[in-house]
């Protein structure tokens, strides 16, 4: 997140001479994402009902998730509770070459190449070893839809398919929380900040926007959980090409 100069200087112009109250008025304080700061201040609690869940996260050669390849995968594993999620666990990045090339428009938004990349492979093994720690009560991914097709094609034998999946995009209705869908923008409503567009600071940020609290205390968490576990239909329409029929009229007289 680049620091724009002239801001900074009025910032600290201001607060050199002003009350908090006053500058805080016209200034916002992001603090940065982390792991550290995130278990900080909250606990895993010792009783039986703790569950794990895995956020996962992904870098690609393109922009949409059909014909694209997955470049770098992060994953981090989280504890949940009935109020909320408790703590952050263990954590994991690594880099892939899908042997296809990286489209400029999404080295514009990652910053990877195929110089990052290079020789480089996730074994879904590792995956799997990663997930199989513990039990996984679910798989969370902001914006599933793209992410959740790639990996379970690419890294087959990980198991990710066999796992329930939910969306921190689509399964929390942020729109009733006064709040933009988009996980950066979700991070700054909050007070944080973080490097966009790498896929491990992404998997930790999308663990900051999950514990939001609504009007009634429940963290965001546990709306997207209820949501996830609600009967979904997916209607597919295999729509065929209609033949022109010849219509005979009868002939007259």
């Amino acid at each position: 997140m680049e620091q724009n100069q002239d801001v900074l200087k009025r910032f600290l112009s201001q607060t050199a001479t002003d009350s908090a109250d006053t500058w805080l008025e016209n200034f916002r304080v992001l603090e940065k994402v982390s792991v550290e700061h995130f278990n900080d201040y909250r606990s895993t609690p010792k009783d039986g009902s703790v569950r794990r869940g895995i956020i996962l996260d992904v870098e690609t050669t393109g922009r949409t998730s059909k014909d694209e390849s997955v470049i770098q995968l992060a994953l981090i594993e989280f504890f949940f509770h009935d109020d909320g999620i408790k703590s952050l666990g263990e954590f994991d990045s690594a880099l892939h070459d899908p042997g296809v090339p990286i489209e400029p428009r999404a080295t514009n938004v990652h910053g990877l190449n195929g110089g990052d990349i290079k020789g480089k492979s996730i074994n879904p093994a590792d995956i799997k070893d990663f997930i199989d720690r513990q039990k996984v009560d679910v798989v969370i991914a902001h914006n599933a839809s793209f992410d959740r097709p790639l990996v379970e094609r690419e890294f087959w034998g990980a198991g990710l398919n066999t796992l329930p999946w939910a969306c921190s995009m689509r399964d929390v209705d942020w729109n009733a929380r006064g709040k933009p869908e988009k996980l950066e923008l979700l991070a700054h409503s909050m007070g944080y900040w973080y490097g966009a567009h790498d896929a491990l600071d992404d998997v930790i940020a999308t663990a900051y926007i999950l514990t939001d609290k609504s009007a009634d205390g429940r963290q965001a968490i546990n709306e997207l959980i209820r949501n996830s576990l609600k009967p979904k239909v997916i209607i597919r329409l295999d729509l065929q090409p209609v033949e022109r029929l010849a219509i005979r009229t009868p002939l007259l007289g």
